[in-house]
């Protein structure tokens, strides 16, 4: 839980500096240390963000790179920034979408989270028994009239980020399946 005190400016850190102010600092660089940290509680309201993601979005926003920094770090501090529940979260949403752990892992790297943020090993979180599974999942929501299904399956899978292992196994489940099917 974050102390209320983090939300408080005045309330002067360990070192006997305020949050996101220096020494000798005048009142505008104060409004914009605040201006920066408040704009952060915003972006983060909305939904869990990374620590780069923020830094970008402050920077975006003119805001001088030690006051982003400061920003950043008091939110770190409060429990407002956290890449490991923003990966998790992340991860556990686009799994949910159907996306792979590839397509996952990359655009976690785009964020700035390594995917070694998950824990001892992104395997307990990604594992291929359960890639799979949602591979063919995914293929039976998928309706093409290309005229080469095999294909244009294996280009499915491969835009939503499966391995390529893992969709050779899938396609080729899905495709027994499916002649099994027609059998009957």
């Amino acid at each position: 839980m974050a102390d209320s005190r983090c939300f408080d400016a005045s309330v002067p850190h360990g070192d006997g500096t305020s949050p996101g102010v220096h020494e000798g600092q005048e009142a505008p660089i104060r409004l914009e240390a605040e201006g920066a940290f408040a704009h952060l509680v915003r972006l983060v309201n909305v939904r869990d963000r990374s620590e780069l993601e923020l830094r970008q979005r402050l920077a975006s926003k003119g805001h001088a790179p030690d006051v982003v920094e400061a920003a950043v770090s008091r939110a770190r501090r409060c429990g407002l920034v956290d890449d490991e529940r923003f990966a998790r979260a992340y991860v556990g949403g686009k799994l949910r979408k159907g996306w792979g752990r590839e397509r996952i892992e990359r655009a976690l790297e785009g964020f700035g989270v390594s995917p070694r943020v998950l824990g001892s090993h992104p395997d307990d979180v990604f594992a291929e028994a359960d890639e799979l599974e949602r591979a063919l999942e995914e293929l039976g929501r998928f309706k093409s009239a290309a005229q080469n299904l095999h294909e244009a399956r294996y280009r499915r899978l491969a835009a939503k980020g499966f391995s390529a292992q893992v969709i050779q196994g899938a396609v080729a489940q899905f495709e027994r399946e499916a002649s099994n099917q027609d059998a009957l």
